[in-house]
């Protein structure tokens, strides 16, 4: 897995772990292991994450923000930004 991180910029580039899908689609069940995996290394690492840039960026072109994650992997009820 690849990951890069800009603190000052406070965004997340990440290959594979996380491929974000259409806003409207219902998160997986089971969730993927390797976006749970992703986010809980941002939370050991305790970085600040504001953005996250997937190499396979959704078709949409919306900006990913660190609660679309979360609520992918169904640690939140909170909606995405859009």
């Amino acid at each position: 897995m690849l990951v890069a991180y800009l603190p000052k910029e406070k965004v997340l580039l990440e290959a594979d772990a996380y491929n974000p899908q259409a806003i409207t689609v219902t998160p997986p069940n089971p969730v993927n292991p390797f976006s749970v995996s992703l986010l809980e290394n941002i939370e050991r690492l305790q970085l600040d994450v504001q953005r996250i840039i997937p190499v396979h960026y959704p078709a949409d072109n919306r900006v990913v923000t660190l609660d679309e994650l979360k609520r992918w992997v169904g640690r939140t009820s909170t909606v995405a930004n859009r």
